[in-house]
């Protein structure tokens, strides 16, 4: 509240939580269970439309007249998050808004778009294995398509350590420049 100019009046979720999930197929599923266990749910994907390289699904729960916030993002995601955030607190606040310094913001993007990268390939596995699953697909078919998931996976890996490593290095050098 003291970072913000809102009125508690005005706020819409007075609670909320996050579940952190291993990759974009476990985050479907859960955002699709939430849905069906209540009535009335709006959801919010930010993952094909960034806010400000921010990507999540937030899931808004009305429950008793009262709206309920569940951030579902993947590992990803909420190490980017994560970045962003400690980049505001020791930078500028504006950050996480799209404010800041333009060498700050323009890293944030395009970590953000390799981020997307990486989630667009996964969703093409995720496809790839429903069509496999629904036809008959050689033993070959499948150790490639498994092969290629285990790059996948080791590429989502190795860009959290990268996202980490760079934190780190900008972190930094902008406390440097301060």
């Amino acid at each position: 509240m003291k970072r913000e100019t809102i009125r508690l009046s005005q706020v819409q979720d007075i609670a909320g939580c996050r579940v952190l999930v291993a990759d974009l197929e476990e985050q479907e599923r859960l955002v699709a269970a939430l849905t069906r266990a209540f009535p009335k749910v709006t959801i919010v994907d930010r993952r094909e439309k960034p806010t400000h390289g921010y990507r999540a699904v937030h899931v808004i729960i009305e429950l008793l007249d009262r709206s309920v916030e569940v951030q579902v993002r993947t590992e990803l995601q909420h190490t980017w998050t994560e970045l962003s955030e400690k980049l505001s607190d020791l930078v500028d606040a504006s950050i996480k808004y799209g404010g800041g310094p333009t060498d700050v913001k323009d890293r944030l993007l395009n970590s953000s778009l390799a981020l997307g990268a990486v989630e667009q390939s996964e969703r093409g596995f995720a496809e790839a294995s429903r069509i496999m699953e629904n036809e008959q697909e050689t033993v070959e078919t499948r150790q490639q398509v498994e092969a290629a998931r285990v790059i996948l996976t080791d590429l989502k890996a190795a860009l959290v350590a990268a996202l980490k490593a760079a934190a780190e290095t900008w972190i930094s050098d902008t406390k440097d420049r301060t």
